[in-house]
C-alpha cells in the first residue's frame, strides 16, 4: 500500500520509482475511513452543551474508531439555541 499526504495512493505492488509511505498491508484488512453524518456527541456529551475540551474528546472518540470525518448536529431545540451551538462548535 502506498500512503501519500495520509491518503492510500495505491494498492498492490508498488512500481519502481515511486516514492511515499509504503506499508506492508499482508494479512491486514484495508477500508476507507468512515464520515459519519450526523453525529449529535458522545461520550456522555452533546455539542449543545460541549465545552471546548468536551468536544475536543468527542472527536477523539470517533476518530480512535475509525471516523475519519463528522458532521456535529444538534437535536430537536428552539432556533436560538441551533444558532448558537452552531456558532459555537
Amino acid at each position: 500500500m502506498l500512503v501519500e499526504s495520509g491518503v492510500i495512493a495505491h494498492l498492490g505492488r508498488i512500481p519502481e520509482g515511486i516514492k511515499g509511505q509504503t506499508i506492508d498491508t499482508r494479512g491486514l484488512y484495508v477500508a476507507p475511513g468512515f464520515i459519519d453524518l450526523q453525529v449529535n456527541g458522545g461520550v456522555g456529551h452533546n455539542f449543545e452543551d460541549a465545552a471546548p475540551d468536551e468536544i475536543r474528546k468527542i472527536v477523539d472518540f470517533y476518530v480512535s474508531h475509525g471516523t475519519t470525518g463528522l458532521l456535529p448536529t444538534t437535536v430537536t431545540a428552539p432556533i436560538a439555541g441551533i444558532r448558537a451551538t452552531i456558532d459555537r462548535v
